[in-house]
C-alpha cells in the first residue's frame, strides 16, 4: 500500500450545543469538495457509547476531529493555507481552539494480511501520547516497531494505524501537541470491550512499561464518518 499522511485537526470542546456545532462544520467540510490530491475527509465524533469502556477513564472524547488523507504532505500543506480550509475552521464554533498537525500514517497489517486493509468499520479507539519527551522521534520509532504488532493481535480488531507527527505549522491552529497518535477500528463498542478484555492487553501494557518516558496518554472511543 503506498505511503499517505494526514493533517489532523482536533477540537477538544466546542462552546455550545455539540450536535448542531459539528453539523454546521460537516457543511462546510463538503464546502471544500472537490480537494486536488486529497483522497479522504472524514469526521470523528464521540461514540455515544465512549463511557462503556473499560480501563481507560480519561474524561470525554474531543468534541471534533477531522482527518484530511493525500498521499503527500505539500498536497495537505497547501489546503492548509487555502481560503476555503480557513473558513472551514474559523466558522464552525466561535470560542472555540482548534489544534492541527501534519502525520505519517503507518498501518499495520492485522491477523494473516500481508497488507492492511482500508479501514470501513467505524469504531475508532483513539490513544494519544502527548510530552515531555526526551527525543520525539525516538519515541515514535520505538512505538512503530514494537506496539501496533501486538494491537494487531487483538480479537476482532480490523486496523491499526499510527500516526507519526511531521514539521510543519497549521495557519490558524494551535501546534498539535502529541508526540504519537494510534487508531484501533473495530465493528463495535461491543467488539472493542471485548478485545480489551482478552489477554492480549496485559501484553500492551506489559510493551507500554519498555517506552521511552512520556508525559500521559489518552484513551477515547469515537465514531468515524467518511465525508469522501
Amino acid at each position: 500500500m503506498p505511503a499517505d499522511y494526514a493533517l489532523v485537526v482536533t477540537c477538544e470542546k466546542l462552546a455550545d450545543n455539540e450536535a448542531e456545532s459539528r453539523a454546521r462544520l460537516w457543511n462546510r467540510l463538503r464546502g471544500l469538495l472537490p480537494t486536488d490530491g486529497v483522497s479522504r475527509i472524514e469526521l470523528f465524533s464521540p461514540h455515544p457509547d465512549y463511557e462503556d469502556v473499560p480501563f481507560f477513564k480519561d474524561g470525554s472524547p474531543p468534541a471534533a476531529l477531522v482527518e484530511f488523507v493525500a498521499d503527500s504532505p505539500e498536497t495537505l500543506k497547501r489546503l492548509a493555507v487555502s481560503a476555503g480550509f480557513a473558513a472551514c475552521f474559523a466558522g464552525a464554533s466561535s470560542g472555540v481552539t482548534w489544534s492541527a498537525g501534519y502525520f505519517r500514517i503507518v498501518r499495520q497489517p492485522v491477523g494473516a494480511d500481508l497488507q492492511a486493509r482500508p479501514r470501513e468499520a467505524q469504531t475508532s479507539f483513539v490513544v494519544r501520547y502527548y510530552p515531555p519527551v526526551e527525543d520525539a522521534a525516538r519515541f515514535a520509532a520505538h512505538y512503530v516497531a514494537n506496539h501496533p504488532p501486538i494491537l494487531a493481535r487483538l480479537p476482532e480488531i480490523r486496523n491499526v494505524l499510527c500516526y507519526v507527527p511531521l514539521d510543519g505549522a497549521v495557519p490558524g491552529c494551535t501546534r498539535d501537541q502529541t508526540v504519537i497518535r494510534n487508531e484501533v477500528v473495530f465493528g463495535s463498542v461491543a467488539s472493542l470491550v471485548d478485545s480489551l478484555r482478552s489477554p492480549v492487553l496485559a501484553e500492551l501494557r506489559a510493551d507500554t512499561r519498555t517506552f521511552p518516558p512520556f508525559g500521559h496518554s489518552t484513551h477515547h472511543a469515537m465514531v468515524r464518518t467518511p465525508l469522501a
